[in-house]
């Protein structure tokens, strides 16, 4: 259960950034005071609190809508990391097992983008819900894509805006 916790948080982690990049892009007057190292920031809190209520698709539309070349770019990273979210948000876990499984209510379309998207196995019509065996060798390999969101796709848009990425952390 630890290593389905951690890419969990992971995950929750990347939507938080996506929010903070999303305020900073949405009022220039937040990004100039964001961009003072001794700053109070109330403004930017404030939105933050705003965004904490928000839905990851809601704020996947505005990044989406604010930063049109990086979601081009990487929308088939941003929708699997929407599936991963869900996917673990929703699960059923059991501390005997390290199976997690997930049902997903909304249609069968939505279980086999994600069987496609979270696993390297065909999606078998038969199937009614998704299980994953989370072993140290599935958790490295979604940690690794979780982290193209630090290493790659967040630090082209803190240099594009001229932030430093490290006050996110």
């Amino acid at each position: 259960m630890f290593y389905s916790g951690h890419i969990l948080v992971l995950t929750i982690w990347i939507q938080n950034v996506m929010a903070d990049l999303v305020i900073l892009k949405e009022d220039n007057s937040i990004l100039e005071s964001f961009s003072l190292d001794n700053s109070e920031r109330i403004e930017f809190r404030n939105k933050r609190l705003e965004y904490w209520q928000k839905s990851f698709p809601d704020i996947k539309r505005k990044f989406a809508e604010l930063f049109p070349s990086h979601y081009e770019r990487y929308q088939e990273d941003i929708e699997t990391l929407q599936h991963l979210r869900d996917f673990l948000a929703h699960a059923r876990y059991s501390l005997k097992f390290p199976m997690v499984r997930y049902q997903p209510i909304k249609s069968r379309k939505d279980l086999e983008q994600k069987v496609s998207q979270l696993t390297n196995l065909p999606y078998d019509e038969n199937q009614t819900f998704l299980e994953i065996e989370m072993n140290k060798e599935n958790y490295e390999r979604l940690f690794n894509f979780l982290m193209k969101f630090e290493n790659v796709i967040f630090p082209e848009i803190a240099l594009e805006m001229n932030i430093n990425l490290n006050r996110f952390k």
